[in-house]
């Protein structure tokens, strides 16, 4: 779902929310995206999602900064939370690979 992370560059990407099948208003919600490190469990990184902007709709939006994204290259685990008042449901954890960005200097 979630594809490969390039080291040092933005990554966006949405979550559509339902539960039993209804789109969930998630505005007062938090939605996160944490990617731990395979090897150790240490966390490598933690985003919250816009919630605000379409979360009436159910969207959390998720927009990664290369600053955030200065992270080892590797595998990482990564899970997106969503916290509903006390609630807590796992909507995604999958294994993601951060990659070494490239850059081709000798294009014209």
């Amino acid at each position: 779902m979630l594809g490969s992370f390039y080291e040092k560059s933005s990554k966006e990407f949405n979550v559509t929310i339902r539960k039993a099948g209804s789109l969930q208003n998630i505005v007062s919600d938090t939605v996160k995206l944490y990617l731990h490190d395979i090897s150790d469990s240490s966390e490598a990184l933690e985003v919250s999602a816009d919630v605000t902007s379409e979360g009436a709709s159910g969207i959390a939006k998720f927009a990664i900064t290369p600053t955030q994204l200065t992270i080892t290259p590797q595998k990482y685990i990564a899970t997106i939370e969503w916290v509903q008042s006390s609630n807590k449901y796992i909507l995604v954890r999958e294994y993601i690979n951060v990659e070494t960005k490239y850059i081709n200097e000798d294009a014209s």
